[in-house]
């Protein structure tokens, strides 16, 4: 893999990138031209994130839905960069009782992502009733 290093000055709201550089040896003799910024080295592997297949113009989201009241609780966006994210659904336990069906897909934007999540919840539904006949 590729790196990069990068030269840094500041703190809080001063913190910046001074400048990026291919080799160390060339960020630390730029560093000796920064004066008292105190800069710092950092480095950094390029291009080291895998991005997921996905849909094109979608992006991931998790929906969590009330299953005593078929109503979505909350609906968010995904972070994939923090984790592994795979569509999926599951049933959630909360207060010792299963109230909850969590929903993870690919969706074009929330009320997309709310109808994916409530036909997969409805279809779940109806696979647990014939499950009782």
């Amino acid at each position: 893999m590729t790196k990069v290093y990068i030269l840094t000055a500041g703190v809080y709201s001063d913190y910046h990138i001074v400048a990026t550089f291919s080799t160390r040896e060339l960020a630390e003799e730029a560093k000796k031209f920064c004066g008292d910024d105190d800069p710092e080295i950092q480095e950094y592997e390029l291009d080291s994130l895998q991005i997921p297949d996905h849909p094109p113009g979608h992006t991931a989201w998790f929906v969590n839905i009330d299953i005593s009241g078929a109503r979505p609780l909350w609906i968010r966006r995904a972070n994939i960069l923090e984790c592994n994210f795979t569509p999926s659904e599951t049933l959630r336990p909360q207060f010792g009782n299963y109230s909850n069906y969590s929903v993870g897909c690919w969706a074009r934007d929330e009320e997309h992502a709310k109808k994916i999540a409530l036909d997969k919840y409805y279809q779940w539904k109806y696979e647990v009733s014939q499950l009782d006949t």
